[in-house]
């Protein structure tokens, strides 16, 4: 039927073919919002076409977004990978897209023809990046500061490697950080056992900051059995501590064994530690080995307090232990 008659009160009169509207909104649009709509589209088939050069959506983005998902149901935590331009990416919570507050340093390992981006863990020139096979030699761009580094360590197993610059190592740029709470499991590696967050099967390679609250908590990391997870930053830090070689060796005031997979106290001097306690949790993390336990009081400095949970008599307690520097 031709446009226009009583029988097609949207209709224009005038024989052009209508804007395609759907039944429903014919019920109540009027015809000059009609009109409106059929002239903007006729514009839109007369505008010039957009170039074919048209900037895509970069890779580490959706990377972020990805991992802004996973990350906000199980720990509530942001992806901070980095564009290739060098911006830091949006980041996300748990309800609202929000962008990113954390000013992450950029560091770049230049290898060859490839790059790979990377994070400054320690001010004296440490950088960690992830990478497979990493050469010995690669130079190392931070702003505007370029430095030739050499590999001071790397973890196969989680893909992920430790540089360190060999010109001036002072006052490189570390970006804010603060404490991971929420592991809850552990990854093996090269530098012994590391608390994880397990982010699962997800492909997201090593060596992405993941941070909450405009600070770094966490780097990625690709496991040999196909896991991704966030290792925290400060124990990542205490790693370039140990290999910087300024690190403090904190202890708990106790002697602890392992012996048939329980980890329990065989001597004591704090007075809220009991000789035949079982030590279960250090920080809320969950402990299977003595070597467990050093590594979360290691993360501390002398002085602090450790929160240690216990089974005690068959009931579970929880004890704030003060650390101090190993004697010796």
């Amino acid at each position: 039927m031709p446009s226009g008659t009583q029988d097609d009160p949207n209709g224009s009169g005038d024989g052009r073919e209508d804007v395609p509207v759907h039944p429903d909104d014919r019920l109540w649009i009027h015809p000059s919002e009609l009109a409106r709509r059929r002239a903007s589209t006729e514009a839109l088939d007369e505008s010039p076409a957009a170039p074919p050069d048209r900037r895509r959506i970069p890779t580490s983005l959706v990377v972020a977004v990805g991992l802004v998902a996973l990350l906000a149901a199980p720990v509530g935590l942001m992806a901070l990978a980095q564009r290739p331009s060098g911006e830091s990416a949006p980041a996300a919570g748990a309800a609202t897209p929000t962008p990113s507050t954390v000013t992450v340093p950029q560091a770049h390992i230049i290898a060859g023809d490839s790059e790979h981006p990377g994070v400054v863990v320690h001010p004296r020139g440490m950088v960690m990046t992830g990478m497979a096979d990493p050469p010995t030699h690669v130079t190392l761009q931070v702003g505007q500061r370029d430095s030739d580094a050499t590999l001071a360590s790397s973890s196969d197993g989680l893909g992920l490697a430790v540089y360190r610059v060999d010109g001036p190592t002072k006052n490189w740029p570390v970006p804010p950080s603060k404490d991971l709470s929420a592991t809850n499991g552990w990854t093996m590696s090269r530098w012994g056992p590391l608390p994880a967050a397990d982010l699962g099967n997800h492909e997201v390679g090593s060596g992405l900051p993941v941070g909450v609250d405009g600070e770094v908590v966490a780097v990625t990391a690709r496991t040999e059995g196909g896991r991704t997870v966030a290792v925290p930053w400060r124990a990542l830090r205490r790693v370039a501590e140990v290999i910087v070689g300024d690190a403090t060796d904190v202890t708990l005031p106790a002697t602890v064994s392992d012996s048939g997979r329980r980890v329990t106290v065989t001597a004591t001097s704090d007075r809220d530690l009991r000789v035949g306690d079982e030590l279960v949790a250090v920080d809320g993390q969950p402990v299977r080995s003595a070597a467990e336990v050093q590594v979360l009081v290691g993360l501390h400095q002398p002085g602090d307090r450790a929160q240690v949970g216990c089974r005690r008599s068959g009931k579970d307690v929880s004890v704030a232990v003060e650390v101090a520097e190993r004697a010796g």
